[in-house]
């Protein structure tokens, strides 16, 4: 029947190519409904044979991939379970975070101020206070090498002597006559975030003489260098220039004794672990009407005997 069909139907063509033109034969052919069902059937055919070999790329890449999860996975707990700690060398440079910040002391170059001049003329009440002027500059010899003549020597003595007479000891002359952290810091950013600069440093005699700290167990009462009780270990949270610490200070040289500045107008920088006293180990000095970053990083890694004697991979 399908044959007869087709006989029919290149009859009909081969009449309208005879009686007509070549053009409207083919416009026969191509809008015959016969032709058209085949068309369609041939498309019908080629999209589901592309969906069924799309099907099956797919469930053989699945399953490829669920086979190489598998063998990763095997492979990985293989090895774990043969050394469960795996030990590397680490970067010296990364970033270091969730560890304690080191103690960074900052020391005033002016450890003689007129405030103090002040302060004594009014306080001091025995004794002569004329020579007070030439007597407080001596003080430095507590930081600094001064040659000693009998005549410094003898300032030195009458210096001793006044303060006795008062009841004044050396400590509550060395909490007076430098500049306080108060007036030395300035503005103090951590983490990006402003604190006031007694929350972050406290005041510290080293050989510097007066400074300040920060994140130091150890502080000065004001009468000696004692452990804070109430010291709260900062860790490091953030990195980067904009989240690190950043102070601002002024020696205000305006309020310093003539010729009293030490090192130049520059500040001494100490740097030491936070359960340490500040040393010159790790000492910089930073010039005055300037910028200066300081960048802190690891120097060198250790471990314990226990993680040497843990067994090597390689």
């Amino acid at each position: 029947m399908e044959l007869k069909v087709y006989d029919c139907f290149f009859k009909a063509m081969l009449k309208g190519m005879v009686l007509n033109d070549t053009t409207s034969a083919l416009h026969f052919f191509f809008t015959n409904p016969v032709f058209l069902k085949k068309k369609q059937e041939t498309v019908m055919s080629i999209i589901s044979l592309a969906y069924r070999l799309s099907r099956c790329f797919w469930v053989v890449n699945m399953i490829s991939v669920l086979a190489m999860s598998f063998s990763i996975t095997y492979f990985l707990y293989n090895r774990f379970e043969e050394m469960p700690t795996r030990i590397t060398i680490e970067n010296q440079f990364e970033p270091i975070e969730n560890l304690p910040y080191p103690a960074i002391t900052l020391c005033t170059p002016n450890q003689l101020t007129q405030s103090a001049l002040e302060y004594f003329n009014s306080t001091l009440i025995e004794g002569n206070r004329t020579e007070l002027e030439t007597y407080l500059p001596l003080v430095l010899g507590l930081y600094e090498f001064i040659s000693l003549t009998n005549q410094t020597e003898n300032l030195l003595k009458s210096f001793q002597d006044l303060l006795e007479m008062n009841r004044f000891t050396i400590s509550d002359l060395l909490s007076h006559v430098p500049q306080n952290c108060e007036n030395f810091l300035k503005r103090c950013y951590l983490e990006g975030k402003q604190y006031n600069c007694s929350d972050l440093f406290k005041p510290i005699l080293t050989t510097h003489g007066y400074c300040c700290s920060f994140n130091n167990v150890y502080m000065f009462n004001g009468k000696m260098n004692v452990k804070n009780r109430n010291f709260v270990n900062r860790n490091v949270r953030a990195t980067g220039f904009t989240k690190t610490l950043l102070v601002v200070i002024d020696f205000q040289e305006e309020d310093a004794m003539n010729a009293t500045i030490l090192y130049g107008g520059a500040t001494p920088v100490m740097y030491s672990d936070w359960s340490e006293f500040p040393s010159d180990d790790e000492l910089f000095y930073h010039d005055n009407y300037g910028e200066s970053f300081h960048t802190l990083s690891a120097t060198y890694t250790y471990c314990s005997e226990e993680v040497k004697s843990l067994p090597l991979w390689r």
